[in-house]
């Protein structure tokens, strides 16, 4: 059985940090979790069990997960598999919140999974020790909180208002968003933009825009009672049916149908609103 629950961030945190998760699973058997792409990046501490989760390898197949992890910015999915017995706490960071803090060029991350330490350094051990040394939940979401705070004091503490206003804006009209008015409201030229959005979020704006139209998707999924897979590719805008189709199983692995019967409490929990 697996459990979720979402702590919202203290409200000096909120332009950076989406939310935290808890999350803990009792299971005999692994777990494995299909990360579909949804405009954010992710940091996670293994708090309880085997550290040995894995996510899929170039050569043997697999590559182990540290007891605490970056996930960038995905532009593909990816399948984690964790041991059955576990918990782990994970802060979802909002489109630009980890560049902002972190001072790093995301798309240095896409697509990867890295140790925790390759983005904090020094300062991130000492952090994780205390983190992992905590007797309960509530002591560890404060000492993330703590640690998280002080980067928004630093002196160098990176700026992203304008492709951080673009991000707001694809995810208010959910991918519905052409390119050219986005130009518009952050004044830059598109290449500009593109470098700029690149390097702050990881990924396009193409792409973030697609990414955007499947999250929505995927709510719709979790929020009807009843549907037609023709009504999504309406109103989200798509030219047919078959571009809808094209872009679900680019982001998610699977076409609509498959995804429907497939989906875990892990989804449920993501998307239900």
């Amino acid at each position: 059985m697996s459990s979720f629950t979402s702590i919202t961030p203290m409200p000096a945190l909120q332009p950076f940090v989406e939310q935290f998760i808890f999350y803990e699973a009792n299971s005999t058997t692994t777990i494995t979790q299909n990360l579909i792409p949804s405009n954010r990046q992710y940091v996670g501490f293994i708090l309880k069990g085997n550290k040995q989760a894995f996510v899929p390898g170039t050569f043997d197949g697999s590559l182990p997960i540290s007891k605490s992890y970056v996930i960038g910015q995905l532009s593909r999915p990816i399948k984690v598999t964790y041991p059955g017995n576990i918990k782990i706490l994970a802060i979802h960071f909002k489109p630009t919140g980890m560049y902002q803090l972190f001072g790093i060029p995301m798309n240095n991350f896409t697509n990867q999974v890295v140790a925790f330490e390759t983005i904090a350094e020094i300062e991130g051990h000492a952090f994780i020790q205390e983190l992992l040394g905590a007797s309960c939940l509530k002591k560890q979401i404060a000492i993330a909180e703590r640690f998280l705070l002080q980067k928004t004091k630093q002196e160098n503490l990176r700026h992203a208002k304008q492709v951080e206003h673009a991000c707001n804006l694809i995810q208010k009209h959910h991918g519905n968003i052409r390119l050219k008015y986005l130009l518009e409201q952050v004044n830059m030229c598109e290449r500009n933009f593109a470098r700029c959005f690149l390097e702050r979020v990881g990924i396009s704006p193409k792409t973030f825009i697609s990414i955007a139209r499947i999250n929505k998707a995927l709510q719709m999924i979790e929020n009807l009672s009843a549907f037609k897979w023709t009504d999504f590719a309406y109103q989200l805008n798509y030219v047919d049916q078959a571009h809808f189709n094209h872009d679900f199983k680019k982001f998610s692995g699977n076409n609509p149908t498959q995804y429907y019967y497939s989906r875990t409490d892990f989804e449920h929990f993501l998307y239900r609103r």
